[in-house]
C-alpha cells in the first residue's frame, strides 16, 4: 500500500507500475482488444475530406475551407498534397486493412471452413484456428507478426479481431451429440418424416390442442448451491447439504400447440416405484421406476 501526498511522486509511482506492467505484460507489438479512441484526431469520413479537396482545387483557400467543411487544417492540407501528386484518399479503416494478415475474402473463405466444420458436427475450438491461421499465412508467404511464428499460431488479440469482423461466428459451448444421432439426422430422415407427418395432417384435421410434443430431461436431487455472503479469505466455504453428488430422475414432459402442459413423468432410480416418491411433486404427475432411471420402450409407452 502506497500513501503519497506529493503530486509528482504518485505521477512518478503511476509512470513506474505502467513501465512495468509493459515489461512484464502486454509489451510492444500487442494491440488493447478493448481500447476506445478519447480523442476525435482521424475521424473525418473520407467523403467529407474529398469535398473539402474539391473546393480548394476549384480556388477556395486553405484559410476557408476547414472552417466551412469542419476539417483541420493540416488533415486538408496533406489531404490536397496527395491528390495533387495523383494519390488516392484512403480513410482510417482502408489504412487498417493495409496491415491485416488476410485480405477479406481470405477471411471469408476461412469463415466458410468454420462454419462447415460446426455444421457437419466437428466444430473447431479457439486453438485450432490460430494454428490454421498460421499454417495459412505461413502456406501463402504472407506476412504475419513474429510471435505468429514463435508460437506456431496466430495470437489471441488476432482471433478476438477476427470475430469482432465476422458477427456470424462467436465461442459457443458445444453439446455433447453420439455418433449415431448424428448420423441418424439427415436429409432423408427428415424428409421422411415430415412427409408422414404431412400426411396425417392431410387426412386428420388435428385442431392445435390436440398437437402434443414431448421432450426429456435430467433432473437431480442435489441442487448446485447460490451465492453466499461469507468472509472475505476464507479458504472454504461450505454448504450443508443432504448428499454431494445427488442422483438423476428423468422427467418427460409434454405440452401442446398452445402452450398448455400436461402433468409431467417422472422415472426414478429404483427397482419398485412408491408413492412417496412423489412427495411435493407437481399435481397430477406420474411416478415409474427403473434400475438406471432412463426411459425404456416399455415406460415410453406407459407414459403416453
Amino acid at each position: 500500500m502506497y500513501c503519497y501526498t506529493d503530486e509528482k511522486k504518485i505521477r512518478l509511482h503511476v509512470k513506474n507500475i505502467r513501465g512495468d506492467l509493459g515489461r512484464s505484460g502486454r509489451g510492444a507489438g500487442q494491440m488493447v482488444r478493448t481500447y476506445k479512441k478519447k480523442s476525435t484526431r482521424g475521424q473525418v469520413s473520407k467523403s467529407v475530406r474529398q469535398d473539402a479537396v474539391d473546393a480548394v482545387l476549384k480556388g477556395c483557400s486553405l484559410r476557408k475551407a476547414p472552417e466551412s467543411f469542419q476539417i483541420p487544417k493540416e488533415t486538408l492540407r496533406r489531404a490536397v498534397e496527395k491528390s495533387r501528386k495523383g494519390k488516392e484518399l484512403k480513410s482510417f479503416s482502408d489504412s487498417c486493412k493495409i496491415r491485416q494478415v488476410f485480405s477479406e475474402a481470405e477471411e471469408l473463405e476461412l469463415t466458410e471452413y468454420v462454419l462447415k466444420a460446426s455444421r457437419i458436427g466437428f466444430p473447431l475450438d479457439s486453438k485450432s484456428i490460430r494454428k490454421l491461421s498460421y499454417q495459412l499465412a505461413e502456406k501463402n508467404n504472407m506476412s504475419f507478426p513474429p510471435s505468429w511464428a514463435v508460437n506456431e499460431m496466430a495470437g489471441e488479440d488476432w482471433l478476438s479481431g477476427f470475430l469482432k469482423r465476422h458477427e456470424c461466428i462467436s465461442r459457443r459451448t458445444p453439446e455433447a451429440t453420439s455418433l449415431a444421432r448424428a448420423t441418424a439426422f439427415n436429409k432423408t430422415s427428415v424428409e421422411a418424416f415430415f412427409e408422414k407427418l404431412q400426411d396425417l395432417y392431410s387426412r386428420y384435421s388435428f385442431p392445435p390442442e390436440r398437437v402434443y410434443n414431448l421432450d426429456e430431461t435430467g433432473l437431480t436431487t442435489s441442487q448446485k448451491p447460490q451465492k453466499v455472503v461469507a468472509e472475505v479469505g476464507a479458504k472454504q466455504v461450505a454448504h450443508v447439504v443432504s448428499h454431494e453428488r445427488g442422483e438423476t430422475v428423468t422427467m418427460c414432459g409434454f405440452i401442446n400447440a398452445i402452450g398448455n402442459a400436461l402433468p409431467p413423468v417422472l422415472i426414478f432410480p429404483r427397482k419398485k416405484f412408491k408413492s412417496n416418491m412423489l412427495h411435493n411433486a407437481p399435481p397430477g404427475a406420474k411416478g415409474l421406476a427403473n434400475q438406471s432411471g432412463w426411459m425404456t420402450g416399455d415406460l415410453f409407452l406407459e407414459s403416453l
